[in-house]
Parts: structure tokens; sequence; C-alpha cells
């Protein structure tokens, strides 16, 4: 059963941007909030809190330093704006993404009860965003690999990542509640190709007044079918069984 989307919602106030590294997500907020200039994002991200205590990110992660990282992104999806719209650089599907990762590479790491913890909290913050907008690596814009910081450019890494992102995204589209709730979920929208043509893609779903515009599950469709269609089982078997 295919995974029905209903644009036509009161209020945009919350919007997450997701996907793995290197893909351009913290350009495509500074790029939006140009063309939106009601948007702001939050004092603090996960990227100061990472820097101030220190935290083991990316392959060198671990279970306290994943959990932790979740309590400021869902912290930060919960917190009440009062009248702001806010864009968030990731939220929690990133972490559980990040999480399942290192479950299936590093279990000594991250443990199964570790990730179903996460999954838990990652539904639960569902309700409290009204889009997602997903920046998944395709074939039609290759955004250039820039290393910062807190960034792995291993290319290798990053496609797995973004292999997994495209996978638990897909049983959202189906209408399974692996990963998100079956019911009080935002839509979760890809968005790709170089910087104009991003923005040109989110005017087919945001207005001037930065609100929502009427879509019908066609379009989404048209939108979503290059998700790609990896067995959620043959990436994370000790999750889903």
């Amino acid at each position: 059963m295919s995974k029905k989307y209903d644009l036509n919602q009161p209020k945009l106030k919350k919007i997450a941007i997701i996907g793995s590294q290197c893909q351009g997500k913290s350009t495509l907020i500074k790029d939006m909030m140009v063309r939106w200039p009601q948007l702001s994002t939050p004092e603090k991200s996960y990227r100061d809190i990472i820097t101030e205590r220190g935290l083991k990110i990316n392959k060198d992660g671990d279970e306290p330093s994943q959990l932790a990282i979740l309590d400021v992104l869902s912290d930060q999806v919960m917190n009440n704006y009062g009248k702001k719209k806010i864009v968030f650089d990731r939220c929690p599907i990133d972490n559980l993404v990040y999480s399942i990762w290192l479950n299936e590479k590093h279990p000594d790491r991250m443990s199964d009860a570790g990730v179903k913890k996460t999954i838990a909290i990652t539904k639960e913050c569902m309700k409290f965003l009204d889009a997602i907008f997903f920046i998944p690596i395709t074939s039609v814009h290759k955004v250039p690999i820039t290393p910062d910081a807190l960034r792995d450019i291993d290319p290798e890494y990053i496609e797995e990542i973004d292999n997994i992102f495209k996978s638990i995204l897909r049983t959202q589209k189906l209408g399974v509640g692996t990963f998100f709730p079956l019911d009080d979920c935002p839509p979760i929208i890809e968005i790709f190709g170089d910087r104009e043509t991003r923005i040109k893609m989110l005017e087919w779903y945001i207005t001037d007044e930065c609100e929502f515009v009427s879509c019908d599950d066609n379009i989404m469709n048209e939108l979503t079918e290059n998700v790609n269609s990896i067995s959620i089982s043959n990436i994370i078997p000790n999750i889903t069984k």
C-alpha cells in the first residue's frame, strides 16, 4: 500500500533537511532562508554539542555519543518556537541512520537495544515536524565532497549511509511502520539537483508566504521514483527481526 501525503496542513512551521554527509544540506538551508526569509534556524545545533562535549561521530561513533546527539536533535524538534518558522539541519532520522550503520558494522559499540530506543524516539519526534526534505545521492547532480572537522569524506561510507536512508524512507513510502508512525507522520520529499534546481523543486511545495501548497500523490510519486528499494533486512537484519 502506498503512503498517502496530505500537504493541505494549516501551518508549515518546522522543516527538517536530512541526508548523508557532503550532499549540500547546509547550503540548501542557507538558500532556503534567502528564498523564504520567514525561516530561521535554532541558536545551537548538534554540531555545537559535538564540539563542546568531544563526542565520537561517524565511523568512530559509539552508543553514548549517538544517544547524546539524539537528545539534542529530539529536543530541538520538540521545542516550542512560538510563531517562528524553523528549518533544521538534520533530525532524529539522521541519528537513526548513523546508529544503524554502527550497529551493523560495530555491534560492540552500538547495541540492538540502543537502536531500538532510537527508533522509538524517532517515531515520537515525527509528530512535531511538518515536512522533511531528503537530499539523496543521485546521478542528476554530484555534490563535491568538501572536508571539514566533523565530516567523514570516505565516499564508500557516505554511500552506505545514503543507502540506509533510502531503505528506511522506503518503508515510510510503503506504509510500513518499522521506523515511522503509520499516522501523524510528516511528508518526506526528495530534493535533488544543483542549488537553483533544489529551490525550484521546493517552490512546488512551499508558497511565497512559506506555507504548504497543494500537492497530489502523482507528483509525490514522481519525486520519489528514484528511492533505492534495497531490502532493509539485508542492511539491518538484527533490528528488523
